[in-house]
């Protein structure tokens, strides 16, 4: 039970504090400017080309092993379970680094989404399910599309008439799709996502960074580094992922456990 307890204290005291800290320090938080490398092209061309060669994932399942690194307290390392289906799907579970006791979790369905938080024993509902999910992870910009993108480093879907092109550098395009603030990196001639940058509402500062890569072992592992609502490094490392698997609906259901609290 120590090793349950100190995670559930650690996840939910971080998880608290970014939420608090989104309305208090996103006005005056530095951010690094955005700034894409390489001429403008044909952004169109560049765009269809790139989204003509993406597989579609309709399904996936995956656990990844997340540590923390916030810049004013000490590191929190978990995991995350974590189911999608389309077409607006997905759920995620905080679990221990061992064990399966759910320290919280995010619903996202076609109505809304639902947040329990069983170290407090709270519940969120919202109709608005990208807001919860940003206070939910504690990273402003982020989106079930964007979870997807990256666990699949697969291009998600894009309106081509709202993404700019830039580039080629080294053989990489960054797309900056403007309408839902996104900048993603792939190789010319591929889907496959290098990195992303989740920008301000101007598309001219850099809230969070990923850079996709694997590690010693493998691996595929995603290193962010977040600016807003706090200063902070992430590094996720995929220990399972698996795709087009059957996913009940029933998985995406949310029953509220008696006696706990709603909590706006």
């Amino acid at each position: 039970m120590h090793v349950f307890s100190t995670a559930r204290r650690s996840f939910s005291r971080f998880r608290m504090s970014s939420a608090l800290l989104v309305f208090f320090v996103t006005g005056c938080a530095t951010m690094p400017p955005f700034k894409p490398l390489g001429v403008a092209t044909s952004s169109h061309e560049v765009c269809a080309r790139a989204l003509s060669r993406r597989s579609h994932v309709t399904s996936l399942r995956s656990l990844v092993e997340a540590t923390l690194h916030p810049s004013l307290s000490e590191s929190v390392s978990f995991r995350y379970a974590i189911a999608s289906k389309e077409p607006d799907r997905l759920r995620i579970d905080v679990l221990p680094l061992e064990g399966a006791y759910t320290l919280g979790m995010i619903v996202v369905r076609p109505e809304g989404a639902t947040v329990v938080d069983t170290n407090e024993r709270t519940f969120s509902e919202a109709s608005d399910a990208d807001d919860l999910l940003q206070r939910f992870l504690g990273l402003q910009g982020v989106t079930p599309a964007v979870v997807k993108a990256l666990l699949t480093r697969e291009l998600p879907p894009l309106d081509c008439d709202d993404v700019a092109a830039y580039g080629p550098v080294d053989g990489a395009y960054t797309l900056v799709d403007s309408r839902h603030h996104v900048a993603w990196s792939i190789q010319d001639g591929s889907s496959r996502i290098q990195a992303v940058e989740l920008l301000d509402f101007s598309n001219e500062k850099v809230e969070a960074q990923a850079a996709l890569q694997g590690n010693a072992d493998g691996a595929p592992e995603i290193n962010f580094s977040i600016y807003v609502p706090t200063r902070a490094k992430a590094q996720m490392i995929v220990r399972k992922l698996s795709l087009q698997k059957e996913i009940p609906d029933a998985l995406f259901d949310v029953a509220i456990p008696s006696g706990y609290r709603r909590q706006n």
